[in-house]
């Protein structure tokens, strides 16, 4: 046995849930009794998939809840539909270039967008407004009260949330949007366990930046294959000179996706430096990777 860990040393779990409940708390409040904007959703959404990371990687399983997961899940879910719409609504703004294709085509696509929204937002105030998710906080504090996590146990949690990277981290992974979006939400999880416990490791502040970072990079991806997605569906229905439209703006998509693709693969060279201790250079996640499953 080694020497007791000094008391600064140790995380309380509980406090820690006590300001994420809170806030949480106040997320659903507002979206269950009006239109909720894309920056309360936003807040949201994250804020729900920080408790995901608590419950799931520093809450002791003998106090959890078993249908607590479910329905934070459920939270979040509903939550991200609506961010869905809002990312491809921003994109479709702010990045995309005015050409041929911009006036019929994104009038279209954003009229379909904001019916989409609408929808999803619905259910995301329906959801937000059932006992069971407003319950969220309360359950929460309870579980967490009085648990503290020392050093060994800090550490074991964000070598699990490792440990799930390096699963999805296969040689093939490049080639699967699927499998990349689930890469970026194993760095995800990291980010956010390991945001948490920085206050009584310090050394984690670091490798949640460094996560943040890694999963911008795959987001940027992800948020053109959503947009991709959904500009598929609006096709289906579309009239003929819709489609011509419509083919343009699909076009162009494409073409940012293949680039934002190339750049989320390359970003991957980065994945050794998501440790406490991060080594001087990364290697391509294929170099020293050479199981597929």
């Amino acid at each position: 046995m080694g020497e007791p860990l000094p008391p600064s040393g140790t995380f309380d779990l509980g406090e820690a849930t006590r300001a994420l409940a809170g806030d949480l708390k106040k997320r659903i409040e507002r979206v269950s009794k009006k239109r909720a904007p894309a920056r309360e959703v936003h807040k949201l959404r994250s804020g729900s998939r920080r408790i995901e990371a608590l419950v799931d990687n520093l809450l002791p399983r003998a106090r959890r809840p078993s249908d607590l997961p479910g329905v934070i899940r459920d939270v979040r879910k509903r939550a991200g539909r609506v961010r869905d719409c809002d990312v491809a609504i921003d994109i479709l703004k702010r990045d995309l270039p005015r050409g041929d294709f911009s006036a019929e085509a994104t009038k279209l696509v954003r009229s379909m967008l904001a019916k989409r929204r609408k929808k999803a937002e619905r259910r995301l105030r329906e959801q937000a407004g059932q006992h069971k998710a407003r319950e969220i906080p309360r359950r929460l504090q309870r579980a967490a009260k009085g648990v503290e996590l020392d050093q060994r146990q800090i550490r074991a949690a964000l070598g699990r949330c490792r440990a799930r990277i390096d699963r999805l981290a296969t040689d093939d992974v490049a080639g699967s949007n699927e499998r990349l979006h689930q890469l970026r939400l194993a760095i995800k999880c990291l980010r956010d366990t390991s945001a948490l416990v920085s206050p009584a490791m310090p050394a984690a502040s670091g490798l949640a930046a460094r996560a943040e970072t890694l999963a911008d990079l795959l987001g940027g991806a992800q948020d053109l294959v959503v947009l991709g997605e959904l500009l598929e569906k609006v096709s289906r229905n579309a009239t003929p000179s819709q489609q011509t439209a419509l083919h343009a703006l699909r076009k162009e998509v494409s073409a940012r996706h293949r680039a934002a693709h190339r750049r989320a693969v390359r970003s991957l060279d980065t994945l050794d430096a998501l440790t406490l201790s991060p080594p001087v250079t990364g290697r391509p996640v294929g170099a020293a990777r050479r199981r597929t499953g």
